[in-house]
């Protein structure tokens, strides 16, 4: 199993706020160790991605040390990796995983092992949640929907080109907290941190993020069955 983290911030966020992510991220180690990695983007469309196989322990702490211009986040995702397919020496196993798409970074997190999906060009199952972003040159709702239905195996998976935040699960956990100004996400343990109603998933449901507000896109589930939600 694997730990995937992520935040949103609606409104702009305090240093609490950020090292409190970062707690949650180095949280995370208890689901893997091989390996960890961070995407931050930044209102004026910069980006930080940070991956090595290191724990999330000692990763987390070398950025709470960075001097992160926390007002300017936008948004952030982060993983904890226990290696299933693909060597954690080879850091293109290691997540966020990404791909280039008209001049934007995609990054993404997963948890769980795809049995069967689609085609993939690195080592790792994960990479074939591309597949159809490649295939399509896109990154929106039905890509989304389509790249699910043609997907088989456990997963929980946080995807985002820095604007828009997708996030699904099935069997694997996946819960979330959410603030005036931010909401946060993880495989588990968010009650150790906030004081808030921590949320679960509902599981084989698609939901994105967008200019702050949670919808909810569609319903997907193994049966390849997809209620489309207008």
């Amino acid at each position: 199993m694997c730990g995937i983290t992520g935040l949103y911030a609606k409104d702009d966020l305090s240093i609490k706020d950020w090292k409190e992510y970062l707690d949650v991220w180095k949280w995370m180690e208890a689901r893997g160790e091989d390996a960890s990695g961070i995407a931050i983007y930044y209102n004026n469309n910069k980006l930080t991605l940070s991956k090595m196989p290191i724990p999330s322990s000692i990763h987390s702490s070398y950025f709470a040390k960075l001097n992160i211009p926390i007002k300017n986040i936008k948004l952030s995702i982060a993983h904890a990796r226990a290696a299933t397919s693909g060597s954690p020496i080879k850091n293109e196993n290691n997540h966020p995983l990404y791909q280039y798409l008209d001049g934007k970074l995609i990054t993404l997190v997963h948890n769980g092992v795809i049995f069967s999906g689609n085609e993939r060009i690195r080592e790792v199952d994960s990479d074939s949640l591309f597949y159809y972003i490649r295939k399509e040159k896109e990154f929106n709702d039905n890509v989304m929907i389509k790249t699910l239905e043609n997907t088989t195996g456990t997963l929980a998976i946080l995807i985002t080109d820095g604007d828009v935040l997708y996030f699904y699960r099935n069997t694997s956990p996946l819960e979330y907290v959410e603030y005036d100004n931010f909401i946060v996400f993880a495989s588990e343990n968010l009650n150790k941190i906030y004081d808030k109603e921590v949320k679960k998933v509902e599981p084989y449901k698609l939901y994105k993020v967008e200019y702050g507000e949670i919808k909810e896109i569609a319903d997907i589930n193994t049966l390849g069955y997809t209620y489309i939600r207008w």
